[in-house]
């Protein structure tokens, strides 16, 4: 009796029709259960990677605005402490401190590539800012015999304050967009420092004003400014942040306090011209 070869493989005859249906079927539910498992899993797991950037980005952000308050705390210490001599090295010694800081973020893992674009920018500023300080320092070495009040000098100062000023300018908005893109991704909010917050009984009682004037403020809202000997009484009050002076012979300054503490404040006058007071 002859044997019936089987079907060629696809053939549709026999019970091979059962069988690959059947496998058909099998195969379908088990792709249509592996994709639904991977695009479960991949949404699960994008959101476990949102989650982790979001709280590396913040951590960093954290580090960031810590070192920048350092940098400022150090400064305003360094002028009530520290040896006149000494500031130069001093200052450019905080700018090494708060670049290798803020380059230490980098190094952190998962933090989104918009605050490291801001961490490698501040790096930036804060390099040309020490460039432009350690110019300024050779630049006014060199003026050593000139008196303070003198035009080289005070022209030399005043476009070193307008560099400074202009180099963090050109970060200002962008930290503000990089913020408020980070906020809106990942809805949080980053904080920034806020503004200094004073009340009028930290200021009463006795202050050096750039460790050569002295100035004590009273309880009575009168007020006695000592310069190089000579006593300028008037009458201060405070609004907001502004310490208004308005002396007896009738000349008047504000103080505008930028950052500080009860016994560390460093304020800038109507000029935009920076005086520390100290306890």
């Amino acid at each position: 009796m002859a044997v019936s070869p089987p079907p060629p493989p696809g053939s549709s005859g026999g019970s091979n029709t059962v069988k690959n249906i059947i496998i058909g079927v099998i195969t379908t539910v088990l792709a249509s259960s592996i994709v639904y498992f991977l695009g479960f899993q991949g949404n699960h797991a994008e959101k476990e990677q949102v989650k982790i950037r979001k709280e590396a980005t913040m951590e960093a952000w954290k580090s960031l605005m810590f070192y920048t308050k350092q940098f400022a705390d150090a400064g305003a210490r360094m002028v009530c402490l520290g040896d006149t001599a000494e500031m130069t090295n001093s200052l450019i010694n905080e700018y090494d401190k708060i670049i290798k800081n803020i380059s230490n973020i980098e190094k952190m893992d998962h933090v989104d590539n918009r605050l490291m674009s801001l961490v490698d920018r501040r790096i930036s500023t804060l390099t040309d800012k020490r460039k432009a300080t350690l110019n300024f320092y050779d630049e006014l070495d060199a003026l050593r015999n000139v008196p303070e009040d003198d035009p080289a000098v005070t022209g030399l100062y005043q476009n070193f304050l307008s560099q400074i000023s202009s180099l963090e300018a050109q970060d200002t908005a962008f930290i503000r967009g990089v913020k408020e893109e980070l906020n809106k991704k990942y809805e949080m909010e980053l904080e920034i420092p806020g503004p200094f917050i004073i009340e009028p009984n930290v200021l009463y009682g006795d202050w050096t004003v750039d460790k050569v004037k002295f100035l004590n403020l009273k309880k009575d809202g009168t007020f006695s400014f000592e310069i190089e000997s000579v006593n300028y009484p008037g009458k201060w009050s405070l609004d907001n942040l502004t310490i208004h002076m308005n002396f007896d012979d009738g000349s008047n300054i504000d103080f505008t306090i930028k950052n500080g503490s009860q016994d560390l404040l460093m304020a800038f006058d109507n000029n935009g011209n920076p005086h520390f007071f100290c306890r």
